[in-house]
């Protein structure tokens, strides 16, 4: 299949929107916390948070990058907080690849999409990568870290919370916009050239070159932690290969575009190679290790996998009026916190460049650091000044208690995601039953996104998942694979025959589920 420039075009702004979309909340979150170690933790701190100097450097790092909820975009502006106040290469790489992977909403996630030794597994696998690459890089490229800059202190209080703002607002202004920019582009451009459904044959168990394939395309494939655990959680269920997921894991989570050009630009191009080689060449070698024996017994393993076709075209062979598509996808897929972070990036752009030009004449630092020895005692406990470390170490705490919360805001109670299914499982099944495909196919897979938000929301509450329930939503979801070759072939006669079998496993689920929280069968209906 050659795509026309048409199809080149929309899928290309799809894709780049709906990878900003996804990324806004990350990025965000990731300027937050740059502002937070500039304004509040400041440099001396910054570096006893990552252990400077110490053996404790690169475990230290991986603690950190665990418990904020970044992706790769938004590892990008700590990365350079971190450059800033002198903490070495090997650090900052191993906190920029560990902080994607995991974090409390993704491990979360990932649990139950598959058997807990797979997860602890490749989270293992993860820290060995980084852990290689930490040491490696510090003994190749020496002379990366540096001494810590003199910040005049900031005001207490009210000036204390706005520069956090002020500095995140700027550094979004500099670089890290540019960085971001090009870490979106790369899996835009994938998604506009690549046809729709190419890497649906690529990655199977018994291709002994799937993890190859996914080396070759993984960089640019920007995405953010839930979605990856989603995509890998979706392998293992169709019986892909186990090491093209540890791949996708590692390199199309853990890093993008914008991540190797911030490298090339802050180490130098020979440096930067040095990295991608040890890279790929590190988590090559656990991806064909790990192929066959984390490989479920048993599995069923299918000829193709839908996993993937979000990093290739959004529009078929003979697709029209793509542009009104565009915009209704975007409209009608494109969740809250999305919405919310594009719009906070928007204000924080507006307010960077407000700063800029103000700073021209009048320059904010001296604003925010005026006044400082005499705010000393402004935010006090018991008559004692707290430090910087305390009220910035309090802050970073917030925001992992933050994430922890938002598990519970992602992934609400059964009830409410159960009744989510049926009035999504009504429109899907009205729609095949009609032959109207494009509105089938789109709530198909919301229907999908919300058999795993009842899987992980039952496992944040009971912390743990029934082998019943499981089976339920798992047959649910072959029901839903099958639906979707149905779509595909735009078959109505076939859509009819599979519709009553689907329709009872969605009530079979919801029954399930809601059946054993509330004590009665039946619940769900």
């Amino acid at each position: 299949m050659v795509l026309d420039p048409n199809t080149i075009l929309w899928g290309f702004i799809q894709r780049l929107a709906e990878a900003a979309s996804a990324a806004a909340p990350t990025i965000l979150c990731g300027l937050v916390v740059a502002g937070v170690f500039r304004r509040m933790l400041g440099p001396t701190n910054t570096r006893k948070l990552f252990g400077v100097g110490t053996w404790r450097a690169l475990p230290q790092a991986w603690a950190v990058g665990m418990l904020l909820p970044v992706g790769s975009l938004g590892a990008i502006p700590i990365a350079l907080e971190m450059r800033r106040v002198g903490i070495s290469g090997g650090t900052i790489l191993a906190f920029a690849m560990t902080a994607p992977l995991f974090n409390p909403i993704s491990v979360v996630y990932g649990l139950t999409l598959s058997e807990p030794i797979i997860v602890l597994s490749f989270a293992l696998g993860s820290l060995v990568v980084v852990t290689g690459i930490g040491i490696a890089w510090d003994r190749l490229v020496p002379g990366t870290s540096g001494e810590p800059p003199t910040d005049e202190p900031v005001a207490y209080g009210l000036k204390r919370l706005a520069a956090v703002v002020v500095a995140a607002a700027r550094m979004w202004t500099g670089p890290v916009l540019g960085y971001c920019l090009v870490g979106l582009l790369g899996v835009a451009i994938v998604g506009a050239l690549m046809p729709s459904g190419s890497l649906q044959f690529a990655l199977n168990h018994g291709n002994a070159r799937a993890p190859l394939t996914m080396a070759s395309i993984a960089l640019p494939l920007y995405s953010t932690p839930t979605v990856v655990m989603m995509q890998i959680g979706s392998m293992f269920q169709h019986g892909n290969s186990v090491g093209a997921a540890f791949v996708l894991l590692v390199i199309g989570a853990g890093v993008n575009l914008g991540t190797a050009l911030w490298t090339w630009r802050s180490y130098g191009l020979r440096a930067t190679l040095t990295w991608l080689a040890l890279l790929f060449v590190i988590v090559l070698t656990i991806a064909f290790a790990i192929e066959h024996p984390l490989y479920l017994d048993g599995q069923d393993e299918q000829d193709h996998t839908h996993a993937f076709d979000r990093y290739t075209s959004p529009f078929h062979e003979g697709a029209t009026d793509m542009a009104s598509q565009v915009a209704f996808r975007l409209r009608e897929n494109t969740a809250l916190d999305g919405k919310f972070g594009l719009l906070a990036l928007a204000l924080l752009l507006g307010l960077g460049a407000a700063a800029r030009l103000v700073d021209r004449k009048w320059p904010i630092d001296e604003f925010f650091t005026r006044g400082a020895e005499e705010s000393f005692h402004a935010t006090s406990l018991g008559g004692r000044p707290l430090p910087p470390s305390v009220i910035g170490g309090t802050a970073l705490v917030g925001l992992v208690a933050f994430s922890i919360f938002a598990c519970y805001i992602v992934y609400p109670e059964p009830s409410e995601t159960c009744e989510d299914m049926r009035i999504i499982s009504t429109v899907t099944v009205t729609a095949a039953m009609t032959g109207d495909w494009e509105t089938a196919e789109r709530h198909l897979k919301i229907w999908e996104d919300l058999s795993r938000k009842l899987e992980v929301g039952v496992y944040l509450r009971e912390f743990a998942l029934s082998p019943e329930r499981k089976r339920a939503t798992e047959n649910l979801r072959v029901q839903l694979d099958l639906l979707h070759h149905v779509i595909e072939d735009q078959d109505r006669d076939e859509a009819r025959q599979l519709l009553s079998v689907l329709s009872q496993a969605g009530s079979d689920c919801r029954s399930s589920y809601v059946a054993a929280a509330s004590g009665h069968l039946g619940g769900a209906d």
